[in-house]
């Protein structure tokens, strides 16, 4: 867990050295945790509205309706804006660091960025559910937070190996063909490992989730939402994971 903010921030300060794109990209990471709570509120309110349809008026029922439809587009475009604008973010913040290192950015140094914007997005969603979901089920929600901790200092294990791993493979004196295919291999291994770890941690929180539920500790709707915040989670770890090796595979451009 620990290796994984280090090489976060060590990374982040060497492609992103100065200006004010810095903010701008942790930004849009807030801005996509933001989304994802949308959509579990959005989620919220249609098993609210499927829920008591028999009870509401027509009239209100296509209000509710209607309302539910433009929020959700609303939180489409917002997807939309954020992982389009990202790319252009990146290009601004990379034209500003030429300046001051004096240096011009490869597709690697793009590699590099894309990767650690995307595992800062993910962190910043993970960590927006899992504090969205103590306002749903406050015991839940700790076992939550402490299981998800577990599965990321797993992950952690496995990117901090997978960086020795790669900086061995590149210092062998082997072909360069093989060279490429056990680094491909060995990081598609690791992120895919990483990927069950939180897979793992996700089948325990479900099972976690059907005994609250039997034992009526939490409703039928508050289930549900707490069933697609879990596997909202579950994506983004395992996009943690797969994006730690791929920068675990390209970091010593940035040594």
């Amino acid at each position: 867990m620990f290796a994984i903010v280090s090489e976060l921030r060590d990374g982040f300060n060497n492609l992103f050295p100065a200006g004010r794109f810095r903010f701008v990209l942790l930004a849009l990471s807030i801005m996509g945790a933001l989304i994802s709570i949308s959509e579990l509120l959005l989620l919220k309110g249609f098993v609210l509205i499927v829920t008591r349809e028999e009870g509401l008026e027509s009239k209100k029922f296509l209000l509710l309706g209607s309302v539910f439809m433009i929020f959700f587009a609303l939180t489409l475009l917002g997807q939309y804006f954020q992982r389009t604008y990202r790319i252009q973010a990146l290009a601004k913040s990379f034209r500003a660091r030429q300046k001051v290192v004096n240096q011009d950015s490869d597709a690697r140094d793009w590699t590099l960025a894309n990767e650690i914007s995307n595992v800062i997005t993910q962190f910043t969603k993970l960590a927006a559910v899992a504090i969205f979901l103590l306002f749903i089920s406050f015991r839940f929600a700790l076992l939550n937070i402490l299981i998800i901790l577990l599965a990321l200092v797993f992950i952690g294990r496995i990117f901090t190996s997978q960086i020795r791993l790669q900086e061995k493979l590149t210092r062998q004196s082997a072909p360069q063909g093989k060279k490429i295919h056990r680094s491909q291999g060995s990081r598609v291994r690791a992120g895919e490992f990483g990927a069950l770890v939180s897979g793992t941690a996700t089948s325990v929180l479900l099972a976690l989730l059907l005994y609250f539920s039997y034992q009526r500790d939490i409703s039928l709707a508050n289930t549900l939402l707490l069933f697609f915040g879990i596997r909202n989670q579950n994506g983004s770890m395992a996009d943690i994971s797969r994006s730690l090796m791929r920068y675990a595979k390209d970091r010593k451009s940035t040594r």
